[in-house]
């Protein structure tokens, strides 16, 4: 992968900023919780993928859903949600997440990326807790 652009825009400016985008991502996917905002991926000026997130505390984030475009799952997907990953740890100390326990090919990406599982929750849903920790 080459020229990785990675831009954070405000949930209430994407429908605006990237109409497209929006409808094609966002429909009925945030039942909980409308993220704060939105990281946007590109590479070689292509659009590669998105990760949602709200802000859980004054350095933590929380991500709520993570999408690759088709051309860009499989083989790039672990290296690109690095990118984003390691993106996000320029502003926060910490990145929190789940994922559902059988989604096990979601659940290597995050442990190669460096997150460290913290413990399970059941909400209907057996849910993998996950978390990175920036080290100073």
């Amino acid at each position: 992968m080459q020229d990785i652009e990675i831009y954070k825009t405000a949930y209430c400016g994407i429908a605006a900023i990237y109409p497209d985008l929006y409808s094609k991502i966002f429909h009925d996917v945030f039942e909980d919780h409308t993220p704060d905002f939105v990281y946007i991926a590109y590479v070689n000026k292509e659009y590669a993928g998105f990760l949602s997130a709200y802000t859980h505390s004054t350095d933590c984030v929380y991500i709520q859903y993570a999408g690759f475009a088709d051309g860009f799952k499989g083989y790039y997907a672990p290296g690109l949600f690095k990118k984003v990953v390691d993106y996000i740890h320029k502003e926060y100390k910490g990145i929190m997440f789940r994922i559902e326990n059988t989604n096990v090919k979601a659940i290597k990406v995050a442990l190669n990326a460096g997150f460290l599982i913290t413990g399970i929750r059941f909400d209907g849903v057996v849910y993998v807790e996950l978390i990175k920790v920036k080290e100073i």
